[in-house]
């Protein structure tokens, strides 16, 4: 396999023209040539009038730009975190809170052998020939270093994580060990910045509440926090006291990302690095080829801001499905400054189920994707009926969507697909964060009083149906999924009417990812000087072409701490640049 694919810098995808539209007809040759008049991002012969100096000012709060705000105050520097939305947390805080750490100290602890040689094995083969190994090696080098700098340095608290989602028949995999999350986090420890961090977008503890009450199902990570209806819903089933009393605790008691977050704003709190929220980086500010800071804007004025040792670029994140700061500017702000960007298709796409009453924070559609895709009594199918990979392994099925049918129909397999359950699966199951048995709220599913019912219903060939369902249903009796090994606990039959069934939410299997690439040190190279670096200003995150580290492949874990351990590596690296 080729290990230095090209990046596809000038393939921006059809989601970008937006951004083109905003920069006039010539935008494009613009970015390429270095040119920043056009794009508001400043070249001065002077210094603007500064409302404040800085030595280091990361933006985006991600656990990418927290880490690399720890990493920038403990290494001397005058750091400045800022936030565009109100609260502190961005994506990281709405994820479940995985870390994928090779060789870490809890694996020592239980007598887990894990080496570097193993762990690069590992990285490589989740990368499918298309990683980079100076990336990759950097990852594997300091990932251990960092999560126990924080652990130990900035008093986060870890545990092994309880479920494992690994590739088993890679070299150098591991069963057991490299998966970590945080421990329950006290939100009380975070005195005034309490109600500036973001909550988690389930609210967690109903599995512990109907556990309480003997009633065993796959654990759920419970209702969406803005689902009224479905909260609604709960208090019929537990009581209002009960469910106020885990609505409650779930705000004391972060958990997941939330967790994540919150510790890192504690350790930048107890630090006394100067945080603001509602703040947007509107341009950066340069000398010559060089960062030297960034215009924000707060409170509906702009302000310039100076970084003696450089500025950060952790927006990350799609909250939104954009990007944390809208539909361009998570990338341009960087491409505008003259970095490198790489547009890369997204090999294994999320692939979600959409409830109406399912919302982000700041308001926008949210798709439930793991525990529904992976639910007893449930099967997912393509257009012709059938089931087309391992419903409980993303990245199984999730990676064959953009199987494309050569002769014939001449369109994608697999795309669009279909979640089909019984009631079965109602009766046992939290269906989309609702209590198992629940069946309000539940007109945007399709029901039927037989499969060949529902398959007409949902346009779906009921003969293929039929034997895909005849035949899953022996593999669920017999506990082994010949087809695709499918985990013998998320199995079941799906026989029971009423038989039911969604249409799941897949991105145009066209979709590509626009991002900044950085070096294997955290610096934004140029466009025009191949992987030369712009002085001043480095990335980390989601923001960044992460696609060096780990490929065309995903594993748990990789994106959050790839995103601490770059932003550390970052760090680090102004630091010891001159003033």
């Amino acid at each position: 396999m080729n290990e230095n694919k090209k990046d596809m810098s000038n393939n921006l995808p059809s989601q970008r023209r937006e951004f083109i539209k905003k920069m006039g007809g010539g935008a494009l040759a613009t970015v390429a040539a270095g040119s920043l008049s056009s794009i508001g991002c400043s070249s001065r012969a002077q210094d603007p009038d500064w409302s404040a100096t800085y030595d280091w000012i990361c933006v985006g709060s991600g656990i990418a730009g927290c880490a690399a705000a720890i990493a920038g105050h403990d290494k001397g520097m005058k750091t400045l975190l800022i936030e565009r939305q109100d609260k502190f947390g961005g994506t990281t805080a709405q994820s479940g809170g995985i870390l994928w750490v090779p060789m870490n100290a809890l694996m020592k602890q239980e007598g887990i052998s894990d080496s570097r040689d193993e762990a690069l094995a590992y990285v490589a083969y989740v990368g499918g020939g298309y990683s980079r190994p100076e990336y990759r090696e950097a990852y594997v080098d300091h990932a251990a270093r960092v999560w126990d700098y924080l652990r130990d340095k900035a008093d986060f608290k870890f545990r092994m994580g309880g479920t494992e989602f690994y590739y088993p028949v890679s070299p150098g995999s591991k069963g057991r060990g490299r998966l970590v999350t945080p421990e329950p986090f006290p939100a009380e420890t975070l005195g005034a910045w309490r109600d500036r961090v973001h909550l988690s977008v389930f609210i967690r503890g109903f599995s512990e509440a109907l556990a309480n009450e003997e009633i065993t199902y796959t654990e759920s990570f419970g209702p969406n926090r803005l689902n009224q209806p479905a909260v609604a819903i709960w208090r019929k089933k537990l009581g209002a006291d009960k469910v106020d009393a885990i609505i409650k605790k779930d705000e004391a008691t972060r958990l997941g990302g939330a967790a994540l977050v919150a510790y890192a704003i504690r350790a930048l709190a107890k630090r006394g690095v100067e945080m603001r929220t509602g703040t947007s980086a509107e341009r950066l500010l340069m000398n010559g080829s060089g960062v030297i800071g960034v215009t924000v804007r707060q409170n509906g004025k702009e302000q310039h801001l100076r970084a003696k040792k450089g500025v950060l670029l952790a927006l990350g994140g799609d909250v939104d499905g954009r990007g944390g700061h809208g539909e361009t500017e998570s990338w341009a702000l960087g491409a505008a400054a003259g970095g490198r960007i790489a547009a890369t298709s997204v090999i294994v796409p999320m692939i979600t189920l959409p409830s109406p009453d399912d919302k982000f924070p700041n308001g926008a559609p949210f798709g439930r994707s793991n525990k529904e895709a992976g639910l007893r009594h449930s099967v997912i199918v393509n257009r012709f009926g059938s089931r087309f990979g391992d419903e409980s392994f993303f990245q199984d099925f999730g990676g064959k969507i953009k199987d494309f049918e050569t002769m014939g129909q001449h369109r994608f397999k697999n795309f669009p697909c279909f979640l089909v359950f019984d009631q079965n699966c109602l009766d046992t199951e939290s269906f989309v964060g609702m209590p198992p048995g629940n069946t309000e709220n539940l007109d945007w599913v399709t029901k039927a009083n037989s499969v060949a019912e529902l398959a007409a219903k949902m346009k779906l060939p009921a003969d293929k149906l039929q034997a895909t369902l005849a035949r899953f249903n022996e593999y669920a009796r017999k506990g082994k999924d010949p087809e695709f090994n499918r985990k013998r606990h998320t199995m079941g039959t799906v026989e029971k009417p009423p038989f039911y069934g969604a249409e799941m939410n897949a991105p145009d299997p066209f979709f590509a990812e626009t991002k900044i690439v950085i070096n294997p040190k955290g610096q934004v190279v140029s466009a025009n000087n191949g992987e030369e670096p712009i002085p001043g200003l480095y990335g980390c995150g989601n923001t960044t072409a992460i696609t060096r580290i780990w490929g065309i492949g995903y594993q748990a874990g990789h994106s959050l701490m790839s995103a601490a351990v770059y932003g550390f590596l970052a760090a680090e690296h102004a630091a010891s640049q001159r003033s």
